[in-house]
């Protein structure tokens, strides 16, 4: 990475590795964006490593945001879209 695109400020998890939980996860990319997994499989996958707060946050689009609401709601997960 070129040095003037680094991010001068460490992330939390740089600073206290100790407290990071991996539980919440707000910034996830579908196939609608420059990911590669369907809004329910990234859900789903999310899920399966513990993540159980979750946005998803594709560029440009909103498409993804009922299927990947209606995943978390039925895997039990927060979501920034959910139903509720």
């Amino acid at each position: 990475m070129p040095p003037e695109l680094a991010d001068d400020v460490p992330s939390a998890r740089a600073r206290a590795p100790q407290d990071w939980t991996g539980r919440v996860s707000l910034h996830l990319h579908s196939a609608y964006s420059d990911g590669t997994l369907t809004p329910t499989e990234l859900v789903e996958e999310a899920h399966r490593q513990g993540v159980r707060v979750l946005s998803l946050t594709d560029h440009d689009t909103t498409v993804g945001l009922a299927e990947a609401a209606a995943a978390a709601e039925r895997l039990g997960v927060s979501s920034s879209t959910a139903r509720r």
